[in-house]
């Protein structure tokens, strides 16, 4: 189909990391945009940046420019509406234009988990400290300047676009939108005079929810899931006398209006209003081509990616180095601290530092000389440290050796090494491992070797699940609470799960017991021990097959589902050892359940991004262990 092509750009989109509120999932968003012939893109979900790294990496893989922005919950004064219980939150759009806007909206994403009161929430005093290298949108009716003027409070919205205007000047927008709501034209009305008067540009968006006009009904699920009501409830707000038993309104959007549009789709369709009525849209063309002026102030921002590994900064200043029995020295088979005269001080580095460990540690854990070393041992460390040295990983050797070192000070239990890390020889050395590589015939290149340079190797280490607090507690200690934190996961709807949840909301009609769709994930196939997706289910599967052919709408509504996230976690192990403050690398997200700050982003990104992650996991068996030996030597557990 040929229509009128309009030059735009999407300033205003959700995917699926706004949780239970939208479906659009990160690829189907770029492609759609490219699709459309669009040269860039933004992604604005709420209250959260955990999507725009692979909304970055997607939009450069599709040739799209990625505008990296987030739309924010606002209050005019968090801290004191949080004292008055207040829990209304207002939204506001934040577009980064450069490196220094895309650090702000990390640090305020930051500020407002730390400001979370129902929601993470930022005010004025945060935007004022923070506005550079920003464009600023009101964003939707639950704006703060829009949601003055649907109270009539007209002096109140344009004060609040005189504040904004203070804060960001030529920077500041009034958004327009029109997704069928009465409302929304009486708001853009306003909003055009407010414009006029004050001497601020307005912009026309969308506020897409969903790609396709028909995903509507996966999106009325989504919602359907967040508000625990079936399809059988009917949509409305608030209580109501009127409805059947077991029966109760459904939260939900009036219009279904809210897909990824195109210019043409925005101006020159016709929408349908809340009433069921059909009218055009109250959008001029002239305001939706200055999304695309606004796109063209924003530069191409690129998420950085480099190794953040910390520098180990508890070395001693000095040390007595040098080789006692120079005689002995074999090229790249006898490491020591520093290639100097013998009984030189030198400052040390944490090569030379590592060295030092692993020669004292030698001694301990073979029982023999340093200069008893077999050829083996020679050959294995040579080996090991030549890789270390080359990849830079001698603080990450000395970071987790402090850690275990210190646990083991404390008498907490730790495991004997688990995986791939066994097979270190220095690992053994530094009594971060208790297997002796060389007796089990455990490889170097299992755990790391030169082809993953420019990667961080990985050593779990297991202690006792009831201590593992306080091993989390001295790494915040010796490495500093503003570069530590705990990373967060996201569950996520899979296959069984996107069956099994739609099957309870989907109602009577077009629905199955939920006992009944418990029965039916049975026959989902597996691969690698995992589910397969919807759509391979049925295409492999007799009986999946039978079940869709059944109940169509449920498996239609169930793949749209399927993927999007539900709720956010704690890694059971994972820990973040950054090598600057998080103000200035990775915004953190509260996690309303443990009652702390975590990463904003999950183990993979982090783990793209450069940033150490330790493993630190808690054993319950490895506390009962400890109080069966502690029991048998006639200790006290405590």
């Amino acid at each position: 189909m040929k229509y009128q092509k309009i030059d735009m750009t999407h300033l205003h989109l959700h995917s699926t990391f706004s949780e239970l509120d939208c479906i659009s999932k990160i690829p189907d968003i770029v492609k759609r945009a490219k699709d459309y012939g669009h040269t860039s893109i933004a992604l604005t979900d709420h209250g959260t940046i955990a999507g725009v790294p692979q909304f970055h990496n997607e939009c450069r893989k599709q040739g799209v420019k990625p505008i990296l922005a987030s739309e924010f919950y606002m209050q005019a004064d968090a801290n004191q509406s949080k004292a008055d219980k207040n829990r209304t939150n207002h939204h506001l759009i934040l577009l980064a234009m450069d490196d220094e806007g895309w650090t702000n909206i990390k640090k305020l994403t930051t500020k407002a988990n730390e400001k979370f009161y129902y929601a993470p929430r930022i005010d004025y005093k945060d935007l004022e400290e923070h506005s550079n290298g920003l464009i600023c949108m009101t964003a939707c009716l639950k704006g703060i300047v829009p949601w003055s003027i649907v109270k009539e409070k007209y002096d109140e919205a344009a004060e609040h676009a005189a504040r904004f205007k203070r804060i960001f000047g030529d920077r500041f927008y009034l958004e327009l939108q029109d997704g069928g709501l009465d409302i929304q034209i009486k708001i853009n009305d306003v909003l055009r005079r407010m414009a006029e008067k004050m001497g601020i540009p307005i912009v026309a968006a969308q506020d897409a929810h969903y790609v396709n006009r028909d995903d509507v009904e996966g999106h009325e699920g989504i919602w359907a899931i967040r508000t625990r009501n079936t399809f059988d409830d009917p949509i409305g707000y608030g209580p109501r006398d009127d409805l059947p038993e077991g029966t109760r309104q459904r939260p939900y959007y009036s219009t279904r209006e809210y897909w990824l549009k195109d210019g043409h789709h925005m101006l020159n369709e016709s929408l349908t209003t809340e009433n069921d009525e059909q009218r055009m849209s109250t959008l001029r063309q002239s305001e939706l081509e200055e999304s695309s002026k606004i796109a063209d102030r924003i530069g191409d921002v690129f998420i950085e990616k480099r190794m953040h590994l910390p520098k180990y900064e508890f070395i001693p200043d000095v040390s007595q180095v040098g080789c006692s029995a120079a005689d002995e020295c074999v090229p790249q088979a006898h490491y020591h601290p520093g290639d100097v005269e013998k009984g030189k001080t030198v400052d040390l580095t944490s090569f030379n530092y590592l060295c030092e460990l692993i020669m004292k540690g030698f001694e301990k854990v073979y029982e023999r000389s340093w200069f008893d070393r077999t050829n083996e041992h020679r050959e294995r460390l040579a080996r090991e440290l030549l890789d270390i040295k080359d990849a830079g990983l001698a603080d990450y050797f000395l970071i987790v050796w402090d850690i275990v070192s210190w646990a083991r000070s404390m008498d907490i239990p730790v495991g004997p090494g688990r995986g791939s890390a066994a097979g270190s020889m220095v690992s053994f050395c530094l009594s971060i491992t208790d297997v002796d590589p060389l007796e089990y015939g455990l490889i170097w290149e299992r755990f790391y070797n030169a082809g993953r340079k420019g990667s961080l190797a990985d050593i779990d280490v297991d202690v006792g699940k009831r201590f593992r607090p306080l091993v989390v507690q001295y790494i915040k200690d010796r490495f500093g609470e503003d570069r530590v934190a705990q990373i967060v996961t996201f569950n996520t709807l899979g296959t069984k799960a996107a069956l099994k949840d739609t099957a309870k909301i989907i109602g009577k009609k077009d629905g199955m017991p939920y006992e009944d769709a418990n029965v039916m994930t049975r026959f989902i196939p597996l691969k690698h021990n995992q589910p397969v997706s919807i759509k391979e289910a049925i295409e492999t599967s007799d009986r999946m097959k039978e079940y869709s052919e059944q109940y169509p709408r449920l498996f239609r509504i169930a793949q749209k589902l399927e993927g999007c996230p539900k709720s956010r976690g704690i890694h059971a192990a994972g820990v973040i050892i950054s090598d600057e403050p998080f103000s200035e690398g990775f915004p953190l997200r509260w996690n309303t359940k443990e009652k702390m700050l975590v990463t904003e982003w999950d183990m993979s990104v982090m783990d793209e991004l450069g940033y150490l992650k330790m493993d630190v996991l808690g054993l319950k068996t490895m506390d009962v262990l400890w109080d069966i030996e502690k029991a048998i030597n006639g200790e006290d557990n405590g």
